[in-house]
């Protein structure tokens, strides 16, 4: 049942083993300089333990004004930046790899208030929003100038993790986060400039950020995360999710019909009963039409089992499937996968924040002695 799971796959002049891949995951676990520790070392050594392993590691702010949650690394300074060499130290002795997702929140940031302001920033999104019951706090637009500064700032971080030794990055454009807050019409709809107001102006920052990096570190070291109908961080699914989407994903396989293929595309399905703005449930089968405008490797995130994500990759030759919560609890998914073990259950309590309890204590399995 897992043979098609266990069949390696290249992922541009990487040689993955197998098609498991680990999701990132935000654990909040840094330091309070947001610098990964020996512990988080520790913890993505554990998962990294399956020779030709992919992981994706947390999500990971490109500077101090793109963030707003505590305990989250970073990528900015020489601290962190060292803290980072030290996890892919530890996933590379294991023969397995690592690529860093990128990320600026934008009015997530609103989660943890006042965060960025005692720092001295601005909690900032694609669109001004008042401050309202929920949040004492007003959120305003990004200028151009400064869209064109995130651009650079993204790019800058890409070569700071491949520099530290990272094997490639992922742009976070899923979840709710800044770029989704520019692809996302319900929400970018007050924009006049060239990153509002059309299809192709809410998905320039984007593409601009993703030819950034294709220049600065090559098109094989970069991935790109997406969630065309999330809901999570208040968004709602709009009415043109699916063009929207289509519109990004096409321009990325003309990169790639031209000798400039990303790594991969990774998904993030819907939630079953997610509905968008026109009232229409979305299925689970909601993403099939990537398909029809992306031909590279795609890693699909959804609600699965060992049993149906076997069946997601005999069905797509370059399809990678990859695992959140299951890869909390199971440092050895793989392996149980293979063996068809029991698996452990996660502790919820402990997903964020804390020590090593809930993080690097989860058990490899042992067998029962009779």
């Amino acid at each position: 049942m897992t043979q098609n799971l266990l069949t390696p796959i290249n992922l541009g002049k990487i040689a993955l083993q197998h098609r498991v891949a680990m999701a990132p995951l935000t654990r909040c676990r840094a330091s309070d300089a947001h610098v990964p520790t020996d512990v988080v070392a520790k913890y993505y050594e554990q998962r990294a333990n399956r020779p030709g392993t992919l992981i994706v590691s947390e999500a990971t702010v490109i500077t101090e004004r793109a963030g707003g949650y505590r305990n989250v690394p970073g990528l900015w300074n020489k601290e962190q930046l060292l803290g980072w060499t030290k996890v892919f130290d530890t996933v590379h002795a294991k023969k397995s790899f690592i690529f860093v997702q990128l990320w600026a929140l934008g009015k997530a940031s609103l989660a943890m208030p006042n965060y960025l302001v005692e720092r001295g920033f601005d909690a900032v999104s694609s669109a001004d929003l008042p401050a309202s019951d929920e949040n004492s706090q007003k959120v305003r637009a990004l200028t151009t100038a400064e869209v064109k500064e995130y651009v650079q700032d993204f790019v800058t971080a890409g070569k700071n993790a491949v520099e530290a030794g990272a094997d490639g990055v992922e742009v976070h454009g899923a979840n709710g986060y800044l770029f989704e807050q520019f692809l996302n019409e319900n929400l970018n709809n007050q924009r006049t400039d060239e990153y509002g107001g059309s299809i192709e102006n809410r998905g320039r920052f984007l593409l601009e950020v993703i030819d950034g990096l294709i220049e600065a570190v090559g098109a094989d070291k970069v991935g790109v995360r997406l969630s065309p109908f999330n809901t999570y961080g208040d968004m709602t699914v709009g009415r043109l999710a699916v063009p929207q989407y289509a519109y990004v994903l096409a321009e990325l396989q003309k990169r790639a019909d031209a000798g400039k293929e990303l790594a991969y595309v990774h998904t993030l399905e819907a939630e079953r009963g997610t509905k968008h703005a026109s009232g229409k449930s979305i299925t689970e089968e909601n993403l099939e039409w990537i398909r029809t405008v992306w031909n590279g490797v795609w890693i699909r995130n959804k609600d699965v089992t060992r049993e149906s994500a076997s069946k997601l990759t005999a069905d797509d030759p370059k399809v990678i499937v990859s695992f959140g919560r299951d890869f909390i609890s199971n440092p050895d998914l793989v392996d149980r996968f293979e063996k068809n073990l029991p698996l452990n259950q996660g502790d919820m309590s402990t997903y964020y924040f804390g020590g090593e309890k809930g993080y690097t204590d989860y058990p490899f399995y042992t067998p029962v002695k009779a």
